[in-house]
């Protein structure tokens, strides 16, 4: 009997123990979920003074730690929790988002991958382990993370946008703008979805509607410095400037040293010719970030190089490698870099080219002056060129780039060649033609040409659309035959002819078009050589005619490439080329109309 009253005691203080504490714990959790975390805090404590093995109570422990940022301590309470409960998915879940906090993605990826062994149906875990395999670089398992959990919670916004970056980063942008569409859809109050649909857009060359999202984005938060920068690359791509530099300095008026809206800021000044105020920019941003500023930086030189400061901008060219854009052109090799400093008498130089085909027609004049400091020169150029450059004077070996190279002492890219050689304005070598096409490829293609009574004008009016500023340097066909006076005829030599200039071309009389016969500059230097002047936008083909000694009219935008230079009617590089520049954004009236002044005069 007494075991038995014992007993019944000992059973109704449990029982009381038991609900005073789960009366405590509740009382606890409606602080934590009210924002009060101090007292939260000490009656957790409470509950483990009366049930010291009390999983909740540290689970939560561990939690409120999370959320004041003390992630350490939250660590030792998740563990604790850990060795009392090891079935609970909340605590592996929890103990996951701290490790992701300290930076520890695969320790985080393991607690994930427990959380979702123990509740296979919680979107949520899906999506913390996502991120987790992100920061692993592990991103096709990543990818199929946010797919799991947009099939558990269809409208996670927050899985919906992270996976619209994964498609956004594999340049799978309907895809990505599809994604980030459906995250908008989910949230309609969530900005950072509309913002990367901006994005996506605009790689997209939907200009118009990504500025839509990014002032819709803006609107949500109107502190969204990054929407704002966004807000003026694509207004800044479709011309209308002064609002582009609104929004660059709304963006830095939100976050002052937003390397981005600074360097950007930059390029707008220069675009309108506000040239103190980009340089200051510019130095702005590289100051920002002093660790890593590599578009500044170009940035920078270019607009040196603009302004005829060369010898301090061919220096900072050299920053090139380090960005993005001109990193994957960078060589190496085991063989040193020739920066001028060096002896070359006896030596084997390797000197290759790495940008674009006019670029290397420039530049390749710098080959026999190496020449001339006692080296054997072997240049490597695209196999469009090999043919042509074989015409170079000097003792220059030219190869097709991918062919095997021989032993070579040092090495140099063309367009550091300016720099090695301390070249300024008057030191540009000036004498053209450097290049000729052969007696062979002459006979060819007078061969081809119809036999006219009048002279023949050259016409090229688009670049390549692989140029990030092709949209400022090209013109349609229909405007740039309105610059040849009636008393010429007309050869075209535009490679990739788009479906609105062929509309152009079948209505003109008085033009003859190769296209696809030309098959590379041999070809079209040979061409050349029968025409009477050119009439180009700033190609490949205007370097060509410069580097042959051809009569040229050369149209170049309002801001220029830097080897035109600013306000000059000729240029030092080719003697034979005459400027003709807008004189305002998009319009190209001006110079055509000044183009046929002069061929009127001829």
């Amino acid at each position: 009997m007494e075991m038995s009253v014992g007993n019944a005691v000992s059973q109704r203080l449990t029982r009381h123990k038991d609900l005073a504490v789960r009366e405590l714990f509740k009382a606890a959790m409606e602080k934590h979920h009210g924002g009060n975390f101090l007292a939260a805090n000490e009656m957790y404590q409470q509950v483990l003074k009366m049930d010291a093995s009390n999983v909740g109570a540290i689970h939560m422990l561990g939690l409120l730690a999370s959320q004041v940022g003390q992630i350490d301590c939250a660590l030792v309470f998740y563990n604790e929790a850990l060795k009392i409960e090891k079935k609970q998915a909340d605590i592996y879940a929890d103990r996951g988002g701290a490790y992701l906090a300290l930076g520890k993605p695969n320790e985080a990826a393991m607690d994930f991958e427990s959380a979702i062994d123990l509740d296979k149906s919680n979107g949520d875990h899906f999506y913390n382990l996502a991120l987790a395999l992100q920061g692993l670089g592990r991103v096709e398992a990543a990818q199929l993370s946010y797919l799991k959990t947009i099939a558990l919670s269809p409208n996670h916004a927050l899985a919906l946008n992270n996976l619209g970056g994964i498609y956004h980063a594999q340049n799978k942008l309907q895809k990505a703008v599809d994604s980030y569409t459906l995250a908008i859809e989910s949230d309609a109050l969530y900005p950072a979805p509309l913002n990367n649909r901006g994005v996506a857009k605009h790689k997209l060359e939907k200009f118009q509607s990504a500025i839509s999202d990014f002032r819709s984005s803006i609107i949500l938060n109107p502190r969204y410095c990054e929407a704002y920068n966004n807000l003026g690359v694509s207004l800044q791509r479709i011309g209308r400037l002064e609002e582009a530099l609104s929004a660059y300095t709304k963006s830095l008026e939100i976050c002052p040293e937003y390397y981005e809206a600074l360097n950007n800021r930059g390029t707008v000044l220069k675009e309108l010719h506000q040239f103190e105020g980009a340089l200051i920019d510019f130095d702005k941003a590289i100051e920002t970030n002093t660790n890593y500023a590599p578009d500044a930086i170009l940035n920078k030189s270019l607009l040196l190089l603009l302004l005829g400061n060369l010898k301090p901008g061919w220096k900072l060219y050299e920053s090139r490698w380090d960005t993005v854009t001109h990193s994957k052109f960078k060589r190496n090799f085991s063989q040193p870099l020739w920066l001028g400093i060096e002896s070359l008498n006896q030596k084997t130089i390797l000197l290759h080219s790495e940008q674009g085909l006019g670029d290397t027609i420039q530049f390749c004049r710098f080959a026999p002056m190496i020449s001339e400091l006692g080296a054997n020169v072997v240049l490597e150029v695209q196999p469009e060129l090999t043919e042509l450059l074989k015409s170079l004077p000097g003792r220059v070996k030219v190869l097709e780039k991918g062919a095997a190279l021989p032993h070579f002492d040092y090495h140099c890219p063309l367009m550091s060649l300016p720099f090695a050689l301390s070249t300024d304005i008057n030191s540009i070598p000036r004498n053209v033609p450097y290049l000729k096409p052969s007696d062979k490829a002459i006979k060819k293609w007078i061969s081809k040409l119809s036999i006219s009574k009048r002279p023949l004008v050259g016409l090229v009016w688009r670049g390549g659309k692989q140029n990030s500023n092709d949209h400022n340097r090209s013109m349609e066909l229909r405007e740039i035959v309105t610059s040849v006076p009636p008393k010429y005829d007309l050869v075209s030599l535009q490679k990739g002819i788009v479906s609105e200039d062929k509309r152009s071309l079948s209505s003109l009389a008085n033009i003859q078009q190769f296209g696809d016969e030309l098959v590379n500059f041999l070809d079209t230097a040979a061409l050349i050589q029968q025409l009477e002047v050119i009439i180009t936008v700033d190609t490949s083909v205007a370097h060509l005619a410069g580097a042959m000694g051809k009569p040229t009219c050369l149209l170049v935008p309002y801001l220029p490439d830097f080897r035109w230079l600013l306000g000059r009617k000729d240029s030092p590089w080719y003697p034979n080329v005459k400027i003709f520049r807008q004189k305002n954004t998009r319009s190209w009236d001006a110079p055509l109309s000044k183009i046929r002044e002069y061929l009127n005069e001829r």
